[in-house]
């Protein structure tokens, strides 16, 4: 998971392609893909009988869960805007490029990425036991 959470780069994947509408729609469609599946990794996880035997470990996945939630919808309404600018006219690509930044530096962001860190601190105490 930790994998597909890092991956995860809206500035340096979506604002390349902003002058070619086709590819741009095609990355936001990955970017929203790549979040969805993480999100339906932790929603398998966390309604299966196989729960962590460490309560922290749940409640944090539980937490990231919300998490990926709110930066999904964040990314979707981020990526409607954009594709309406654009739409209007093909000069916004500033504007539309000031939105992706935005959202790269959005808080919802920075908690979705960020919770890399904390399952590294879970996983090290586990190599330890």
């Amino acid at each position: 998971m930790q994998v597909d959470i890092l991956y995860n780069r809206p500035t340096k994947q979506l604002t390349t392609h902003l002058q070619n509408s086709q590819i741009f729609k095609r990355e936001c469609f990955n970017l929203i893909g790549r979040i969805e599946k993480i999100k339906k990794k932790l929603n398998i996880y966390n309604k299966s009988s196989k729960l962590s035997t460490s309560k922290n470990l749940e409640v944090l996945l539980k937490g990231y869960e919300i998490t990926v939630t709110k930066f999904a919808s964040k990314s979707r309404n981020i990526i409607n805007r954009i594709d309406k600018l654009l739409i209007a006219s093909p000069n916004n690509r500033q504007e539309a490029q000031k939105l992706v930044v935005n959202l790269a530096k959005s808080r919802e962001f920075a908690n979705f990425v960020e919770f890399s860190d904390e399952l590294n601190n879970f996983y090290k105490l586990a190599e330890k036991q």
